[in-house]
């Protein structure tokens, strides 16, 4: 029979072991992710940055940093907090998929920005992505187009608040 210290000893590492592979691996998650997921976190950034800026009273933008989930994917959850009115929430994920593809997931983005990144349906090639339910997912090389969109998002949230919103029973007359 086994001494009861050397079955706690080889257990405990054995977990030791377990904990840093788990820990590798998600450095290396997060390292990987944090390159894909540059240009986003990029333009997010430098948005964050302008709303920073003293006399700028519009909002702010939280959550820029990434994490990794319980189910090994790596995470943004950036939150858009405006002064003039509700926040909002996008999620954006990394990772691989069944198959073994790695993809981005997209969830936040509304249907007008979400048709930006998918055109209005043809025969078009499977790269341009597809619908799980609330999530949209594309292949990760498009992280530069969502980029820009969020980009698009963003101006709109903040500056489209500040604009004002014209009258619809108002009419112009032109006199003669």
């Amino acid at each position: 029979m086994i001494a009861a210290s050397e079955i706690k000893s080889r257990f405990r590492r054995r977990l030791q072991a377990a904990d840093l592979r788990k820990d590798t691996l998600r450095q290396k998650l997060i390292e990987e992710g944090a390159r894909v997921l540059d240009p986003v976190i990029g333009v997010l950034a430098v948005m964050a940055e302008v709303l920073d800026e003293e006399g700028n009273a519009h909002g702010r933008i939280d959550e820029l940093a990434i994490e990794v989930d319980d189910e090994d994917l790596v995470c943004l959850h950036p939150v858009l907090h405006s002064e003039a009115g509700p926040e909002h929430k996008l999620t954006i994920k990394y990772g691989p998929v069944l198959g073994g593809s790695n993809f981005l997931s997209v969830s936040g983005l509304g249907s007008r920005h979400a048709e930006m990144l998918f055109p209005a349906p043809t025969n078009a090639i499977s790269s341009l992505g597809r619908s799980v339910g609330n999530d949209l997912l594309l292949d990760a090389d498009r992280a530069g187009e969502l980029a820009d969109i969020l980009r698009d998002l963003v101006e709109e949230f903040y500056a489209g608040q500040a604009e004002p919103q014209p009258l619809p029973h108002l009419r112009l007359v032109q006199s003669a």
